[in-house]
């Protein structure tokens, strides 16, 4: 009867402290794994975010370049406009200058004309209307691109 009680106790001893230390070893097993993962994801992290800053280190350096670039662009495009204004200016200058020196000729012979005693040819006159034009359309050309000062 001993022998009973003691297979008794031992089953009943087993089966209520088998899985009380089943239950801890795996409770202990499981908080340790989430440990680890926690680690491993920390690690994951900031493997990440030291990417992500060489990444926008790189970015930075690239975009700085890309600005220093452009900036020296932009002053060889702003000379070459400067350039070409001048350029352009000076051309209508001249243009301006051949209208009015015609446009003092053909007065000229409109002059000479009318003192000989003959008018001017209808054609001579409508001619001399469009240049006296064109030589003030010319002159407002001028003045937009003249600066004010």
């Amino acid at each position: 009867m001993v022998d009973t009680w003691l297979v008794f106790g031992a089953v009943v001893v087993t089966s209520i402290v088998a899985p009380v230390v089943l239950t801890f070893f795996t409770g202990h097993q499981r908080r340790e794994d989430k440990r680890e993962d926690w680690a491993r994801q920390d690690q994951v992290k900031a493997d990440l975010m030291a990417e992500n800053k060489r990444v926008a280190d790189v970015l930075q350096a690239e975009n700085r370049k890309v600005m220093e670039s452009s900036q020296l662009t932009q002053e060889k495009l702003n000379e070459v406009h400067t350039l070409v204004n001048s350029n352009l200016t000076a051309e209508l200058r001249d243009g301006r200058d051949s209208t009015q020196r015609i446009l003092a000729l053909m007065g000229e012979v409109i002059e000479l004309r009318r003192a000989s005693g003959k008018e001017p040819t209808a054609e001579t006159l409508a001619v001399y209307e469009s240049t006296r034009r064109k030589l003030a359309e010319q002159d407002a050309v001028l003045a937009d691109r003249t600066p004010a000062g």
